[in-house]
């Protein structure tokens, strides 16, 4: 019973430290202008064992589409002040013969100078959560599910950092 205070004590003081960093997390999101949209190369094994990265782009662009945050084109992106790129990292490790090990992610990155050194490089400014695990070789196309989910969880910060350029505060 002891423990209880501290446990109470310990999530009251803990809550605004979490605000703080979904506002921090969500900070280089708002006002973007929109995004340019690249899924990561996989290896020929992989796609031959059913991934498909100009699907899985499909998917995600119907997605922003979806939410009215803007897909940028090739061109349009590099005239973007930032160059704004929702990219999915998908790392694969043929393990066996009939399972691959993963790990995914989707992450903003932009142009970013650090104070030290102007010189601007690409810099992540906002990833969903890394997700680690195996599949088997025959389902390999259910990666597009945990990415959807990514740009999901983009969606829902991008809303979060733009409500009052909405007018919904």
């Amino acid at each position: 019973m002891k423990w209880i205070p501290a446990l109470v004590a310990h999530t009251v003081l803990a809550a605004p430290i979490a605000a703080q960093t979904l506002t921090m997390d969500t900070l280089s999101l708002s006002r973007l202008p929109g995004v340019y949209v690249d899924v990561g190369l996989v290896s020929e094994e992989a796609v031959q064992d059913g991934f498909n990265r100009d699907s899985v782009r499909a998917l995600i662009i119907q997605k922003l589409d979806d939410a009215r945050i803007k897909v940028l084109s090739e061109e349009e992106w590099k005239v973007t002040l930032g160059s704004p790129v929702l990219y999915v990292r998908l790392n694969l490790l043929r393990a066996s013969q009939f399972l691959y090990l993963y790990s995914a992610e989707v992450e903003l990155r932009q142009l970013a100078a650090m104070v030290r050194d102007s010189q601007p490089t690409f810099a992540p400014t906002w990833r969903s959560g890394q997700s680690l695990g195996s599949v088997r070789a025959s389902a390999i196309s259910s990666l597009t599910s945990l990415i959807l989910a990514g740009t999901d969880r983009f969606i829902s910060a991008h809303a979060v950092a733009n409500r009052r350029r909405r007018g919904f505060d």
